[in-house]
């Protein structure tokens, strides 16, 4: 696990829905969280996520970062 924002939480990259339920099995009883990124790319590969995700808090990053 490399550093990511000096997170102090475990987190992996994932690419896939299917990966991310794979690796969801392991993690049973304990919260996951998600970008947006990766629901938006949960979303472009036809996974309907309606009602399956709670939101729990936003944040935004300074817009000096932002494209």
């Amino acid at each position: 696990m490399s550093q990511y924002m000096n997170s102090t939480i475990p987190y992996k990259k994932v690419q896939t829905y299917q990966v991310f339920l794979h690796d969801r099995s392991y993690y049973q009883n304990r919260k996951i969280l998600l970008t947006n990124k990766a629901v938006e790319g949960f979303t472009g590969q036809g996974i309907d996520l309606t009602g399956k995700l709670k939101k729990i808090k936003e944040f935004h990053s300074n817009s000096i970062y932002r494209n």
